[in-house]
């Protein structure tokens, strides 16, 4: 493991704030390194660790100093119930467990190594972890909470975007983060590793924005970076004189799936106003965090654009053979090629010990056109493609089109109807005349279902997946 990587390097910040905790303590990278390495000296390296994570500094000092060993960190969410996390021991046998006190009974097998804060640490000695040299990370996918599938990403994946999202925002030793994302996300653990890697700072923070102790922290501890997916957008709408009101508020990034057109162009209109950055960036978890990005001033006049690909990054169009598309305009899937793109999935322990199989290409499943200018537009996904009655439907294109409504769609298809679900009042007999007439089909063709809450995955994307269960 090259000692250039970013984790290894905190010692050169010495004094600098590294992290706020909980109740408003203030750590240095002296205190960071100190911390994160105790925890660790007596541990075997090269040994795979399962994490419980939360956005807290038990967990912080714990995921850097696990780096810092050369150990892999298996990441899961603080909402994992005990039967998953279980299902992950069962399947990947984790020689350490780094766990929430009481979340859990282990078998006995495991033994305490020692506590850290409010965390545990167990270890078994039986267990023996095979990994791939170049093996750093091990991260479930948004949307894979129901099995045991997990990305893998080597540590130049999080060098690389690492550095990108660096040099594209501009971050330096006076950025300084509030965490409004899981740590286990990889849009939220990329704002971490990327203000760490320059000196910054993050405020730990576990608090809703509908909750006045985020915005007294927020205010309090002088955050200049706020970032969130599509549903803290509209949050940070319902509270803009208060996200506004802070001067100190330099930079806003959005990821983790689509934002509405209007809401871009409203937030990219208010922070050129204000002279604040503004970036609307496009990722997947097998990218390690992002793909694209696209600034302010381009956000104003191209807001349903993803922008261009990161400094190092790729985009291809590719048509149904796979050979590339060059014409601007023309529909294809979006391939993305760059140092991020992951060495693979894994779904079995035995799957650990291999190298790169996506050779630095993804194929993101994405479709999608350029423009003349080298601009990119997602147009929905290739597996959302229903064909009803022989007319081929676009399911995103169609949530696209309800969006007009101000409600909240989710949208499936089991290639007989579409069912629409949706939050909130709306006359269902004038909407699926207007539907059926967008798409020209028969109104018989479609079901609109009321739910109270439509689900979500961690990134706050509607879960497709789970409404399939309604039909």
């Amino acid at each position: 493991m090259s000692q250039q990587l970013f984790f290894n390097k905190l010692e050169a910040f010495a004094e600098n704030v590294a992290y706020i905790d909980e109740k408003g303590n203030s750590f240095s990278y002296h205190d960071l390194t100190r911390i994160s390495d105790a925890l660790v000296l007596d541990l075997e390296s090269r040994e795979l660790v399962l994490c419980v994570a939360s956005n807290s500094s038990d967990f912080l000092t714990g995921y850097f100093g696990f780096l810092r060993k050369s150990l892999v960190p298996l990441l899961l969410s603080s909402q994992s119930n005990p039967s998953q996390i279980q299902n992950y021991i069962d399947v990947y046998s984790p020689t350490y467990i780094f766990i929430p006190k009481g979340i859990l009974t282990l078998p006995d097998n495991f033994q305490k190594v020692t506590h850290h804060g409010e965390y545990e640490l167990f270890c078994n000695s039986n267990n023996f972890s095979k990994l791939h040299d170049d093996l750093a990370l091990l991260m479930t996918t948004s949307g894979s909470t129901g099995n045991s599938k997990l990305v893998r990403l080597s540590f130049d994946n999080l060098q690389s975007n690492t550095d990108s999202i660096v040099e594209y925002m501009g971050l330096d030793f006076k950025s300084r983060a509030i965490t409004t994302l899981p740590f286990n996300y990889s849009y939220g653990l990329s704002i971490i590793n990327t203000h760490l890697c320059v000196g910054g700072s993050i405020i730990l923070n576990d608090h809703s924005l509908t909750e006045a102790a985020f915005w007294e922290r927020y205010d309090k501890f002088s955050a200049s970076h706020i970032g969130g997916v599509p549903f803290t957008y509209e949050m940070l709408y319902r509270f803009k004189e208060k996200l506004f009101g802070n001067k100190s508020l330099k930079t806003l990034t959005q990821a983790g799936g689509r934002l509405p057109a209007n809401t871009v162009k409203y937030f990219a209109n208010e922070c050129n106003d204000r002279s604040i950055n503004f970036y609307v960036m496009y990722g997947q978890t097998e990218a390690t965090a992002r793909m694209s990005y696209l600034d302010c001033l381009n956000a104003m006049h191209r807001p349903h654009s993803i922008g261009k690909p990161i400094p190092g990054g790729k985009f291809l169009i590719t048509g149904e053979n796979g050979d590339e598309i060059d014409a601007v305009g023309l529909e294809g899937e979006i391939v993305y090629e760059g140092r991020n793109v992951a060495l693979g999935y894994a779904t079995k322990k035995s799957d650990l010990i291999l190298g790169s199989e996506f050779n630095g290409r993804l194929n993101t499943g994405d479709l999608g056109v350029r423009d003349e200018l080298g601009f990119y537009y997602i147009k929905g996904r290739s597996s959302r493609i229903a064909k009803i009655n022989g007319i081929r439907i676009n399911l995103q294109e169609l949530e696209d089109f309800l969006s007009i409504y101000a409600l909240t769609f989710g949208v499936v298809s089991d290639d007989t109807k579409i069912y629409i679900f949706y939050e909130g009042d709306v006359d269902k007999e004038d909407l699926v005349q207007e539907i059926a007439s967008h798409l020209r089909l028969r109104p018989t063709s479609l079901v609109l279902k009321e739910l109270n809450s439509l689900p979500r995955t961690i990134s706050g994307k509607i879960d497709i997946g789970s409404l399939s269960q309604w039909i």
